[in-house]
């Protein structure tokens, strides 16, 4: 047999190809061992093997935002914006929707209050993905494209305390009178979405149970920042599905906030307060913008979000703002001829803490987004029996944040419940003065007509 000499240049590419492999394979190990040691770490697993998720563990519920890590657990870590200058491709109709809702519930909360918009969309994304017809339509134009095709993270990784984390979790509620097609139940399962079948809404005691499983569930996902916002009279027997959607982030300062011992507040009825603590640091003229007298400034966290801080002009009061305000100032921060004759702008922020709860239902009825309260939803995607006719009679949020000099803490669940139309019928009661008419359907003409003020009267 004849010996194959190899020359010196083949003998230096094959060892080049087999480094090649070698760093390819060194690569690749990692992901393949985070998939066999994370059987237990999807949405999709039962509750019982929640606490089995090699990564999660439980943290205190004062758990402090400096040198805090985020567990990987049941829930999608959601990618960081790819371009950092989304705010301007942001859909305009997600938008406008957003700050309608924002303004309607300030006008009537004379409190501290929070909503999470993209608590309210995301919970809305898996009726996005089952509608038809006028119903993805409607949501199509208010959700916009980033909501049509639900992009989740690869498989979770270990996080670090020096990037922040946004972590989204679903979950459908189904009574066991609705059938859903399996086409739709796989396109739910490849977006991470827990799917419960079967749900008797008749039967309390078992919705006490399931309240409470939710409620634990839920207080976990949000490291305790929303420990219950689900209760079993929230579903009438009518209901016949539940959407929940959870979210958490947190996030470090860029750049830290110095901590001044005292300040001066100024409440909307013009009284003048102490506050302890107020936070102080210097930002660059880019990172402000002022647009009719609205001022805006930006404080970037350590990954992909920043909070804007928006202050009105004297006098007026936040609720005000509108869409085309808020898209003047976003476009105007990051640009360097926001305020060309400012070097350095000095900023000082209360720290602050806000728990809200609040139905939403009433403020989307006068949004948009009406027809979902109003018509029978097109589910055509989702459901196999389509003559079911649902709407949603339900919308309710429970929002958590906390602001300090090293960062922010937020979280929110959204639940929205659709119940059967047959209890939305309309229904006409002459339980107060009313006109009567006899009428004949041919010559048209009145033979009686009269009013009714008070039955009680009727003479025998």
């Amino acid at each position: 047999m004849a010996q194959v000499i190899k020359s010196p240049d083949i003998a230096l590419q094959h060892r080049r190809i087999l480094l090649l492999v070698s760093l390819l394979c060194f690569l690749l190990l990692p992901s393949q061992l985070w998939a066999l040691t994370n059987d237990n770490c999807g949405i999709n697993q039962d509750r019982e093997k929640f606490s089995a998720c090699p990564a999660f563990h439980e943290e205190d519920s004062d758990d402090k935002l400096k040198g805090d890590t985020m567990p990987v657990q049941s829930a999608t870590p959601e990618s960081p914006d790819s371009d950092p200058g989304t705010r301007a491709a942001e859909s305009k109709g997600h938008l406008e929707l957003a700050i309608s809702v924002f303004n309607q519930a300030a006008k009537v909360t004379p409190e501290n209050f929070l909503i999470s918009p993209d608590g309210l969309f995301r919970a809305l994304v898996p009726l996005l993905m089952g509608a038809t017809g006028e119903t993805r339509r409607l949501l199509q134009s208010c959700l916009g494209d980033k909501y049509s095709e639900p992009s989740l993270a690869a498989a979770p990784t270990a996080t670090s305390s020096a990037q922040d984390e946004y972590f989204i979790s679903n979950t459908m509620l189904l009574s066991s009178e609705l059938e859903v097609k399996e086409t739709y139940r796989e396109r739910l399962k490849e977006v991470n979405v827990d799917i419960r079948d079967n749900i008797n809404f008749f039967d309390r005691v078992s919705l006490e149970s399931l309240a409470n499983e939710l409620n634990k569930l839920f207080s976990q996902l949000t490291h305790g920042m929303v420990p219950q916002f689900c209760y079993a009279d929230q579903w009438s027997p009518a209901t016949t599905m539940a959407l929940i959607n959870s979210i958490y982030f947190k996030g470090l300062w860029e750049r830290s906030f110095n901590v001044r011992k005292a300040g001066v507040f100024t409440l909307p009825n013009g009284q003048r307060v102490n506050l302890d603590r107020f936070m102080e640091d210097e930002i660059s003229s880019s990172q402000y913008a002022n647009h009719n007298d609205w001022q805006a400034v930006t404080v970037p966290y350590q990954g992909a979000h920043e909070m804007i801080l928006v202050l009105p002009p004297k006098g007026i009061m936040p609720h005000e703002i509108s869409a085309e305000i808020i898209m003047a100032l976003f476009a105007s921060l990051n640009s360097e001829e926001s305020c060309p004759s400012c070097s350095k702008i000095s900023l000082r922020l209360p720290p602050f803490k806000v728990d809200s709860d609040i139905e939403l239902s009433h403020f989307l009825r006068k949004t948009p987004l009406h027809p979902l309260f109003t018509s029978p939803l097109e589910l055509g995607a989702m459901l196999s029996d389509t003559l079911v006719a649902v709407s949603i009679n339900m919308v309710h949020q429970h929002c958590a944040i906390e602001v300090n000099e090293d960062g922010t803490r937020a979280a929110a669940v959204t639940h929205i419940a659709l119940s059967r139309r047959a209890d939305m019928s309309k229904s006409i009661q002459f339980n107060r003065p009313f006109i009567y008419v006899l009428h004949n359907k041919i010559t048209k003409r009145i033979l009686f007509i009269g009013q009714t003020l008070d039955p009680r009267s009727t003479s025998e």
